[in-house]
């Protein structure tokens, strides 16, 4: 509970994946050494959370979810926290050290035609993307 607590202390928007996220980080069972180190996680793959990312680097990351209504979220945008979403947009895609994927897709479970996140557009240097 302390663990929950304090986590929740750091990160205001905390939820039970972005907690059992950080746990993974801080335990070492994502194959970070103590200090961050992934030099020895070599045939590894760490699925993390955007926010559990915050501080680590990887020498490839895939982003996946860049769909309008996933990042950014629908809830964060009826809240008005776009600056918020582009800031955790932000956070993952400069996670790589030498390879970037950015991923999104067209459909989700019963979600049809999902639109690209504006996010993939302002990465990709895209002067049709809708500012914001």
């Amino acid at each position: 509970m302390r663990l929950a607590r304090d986590h929740a202390a750091r990160e205001p928007r905390a939820d039970l994946p972005g907690f059992l996220a950080a746990l993974a980080v801080a335990s070492g069972e994502d194959g970070a050494g103590p200090d961050g180190d992934l030099t020895h996680a070599r045939g590894r793959v760490t699925l993390a959370t955007v926010h559990a990312a915050k501080g680590l680097e990887w020498d490839a990351v895939w982003v996946c979810g860049l769909e309008e209504g996933t990042l950014p979220a629908e809830r964060a945008l009826a809240l008005g926290e776009l600056a918020e979403e582009r800031r955790l947009a932000y956070v993952a895609i400069t996670r790589a050290r030498r390879e970037l994927v950015l991923s999104h897709v067209r459909r989700r479970a019963q979600h049809w035609d999902l639109e690209p996140s504006r996010f993939l557009a302002e990465a990709l240097g895209d002067a049709s993307a809708p500012a914001a």
